[in-house]
């Protein structure tokens, strides 16, 4: 009965979700991740968050994709 009770409370563990991380709050955070990714900028714990929604959000990851191209562009350019 013991084993039940603790399987119960660790699967328990896994339910609980962490603190949501909007698109809205992506997208405000979206030009410092670029500069983290373009290895301008030093790693922030928010960046955990930004890679697990641009993985689970297309629209998002489609515009840093397009922002991180369009970067990548300037930068030869000067």
């Amino acid at each position: 009965m013991k084993i039940k009770d603790e399987k119960r409370n660790s699967d328990s563990a896994f339910m609980v979700k962490p603190k949501e991380f909007s698109c809205d709050d992506c997208v405000a955070k979206m030009n410092e991740y670029a500069r983290y990714v373009l290895g301008e900028k030093p790693m922030d714990e928010s960046f955990e968050m930004i890679e697990t929604h641009l993985i689970l959000c297309s629209l998002c990851n489609e515009e840093f994709q397009s922002l991180l191209k369009t970067t990548k562009h300037l930068q030869k350019k000067n």
